[in-house]
């Protein structure tokens, strides 16, 4: 249930809440891979539970959706969207 608060709260999909809390520097350190995204340093083998990210879903509460909302109402996600624009623009300009 508080997985569609936090969808709604970024307007997004569910299957999407863990980029947005990304691009708002709202994740945690994976508990497998301690953040380095490889589960064996030695063999360079990537994480299974992070899929290389290195971060993962901290503990959804609604005190953090609440933070989270605030942060949208802020504008933080249209600096974010705005860069990844420019970078696309950048990369198909280039291309």
């Amino acid at each position: 249930m508080i997985l569609g608060e936090f969808s709604t709260a970024l307007g997004c999909a569910d299957n999407e809440v863990l980029l947005w809390l990304r691009a708002l520097g709202l994740t945690e350190p994976c508990s497998r891979c301690q953040g380095t995204g490889c589960y064996d340093a030695r063999e360079q083998v990537l994480c299974f539970k992070c899929q290389g990210h290195a971060d993962q879903l901290p503990k959804l509460t609604l005190v953090l959706c609440r933070e989270v909302a605030r942060r949208v109402v802020r504008g933080e996600l249209r600096a974010y969207f705005a860069a990844r624009r420019h970078a696309r623009r950048t990369v198909n300009v280039s291309a």
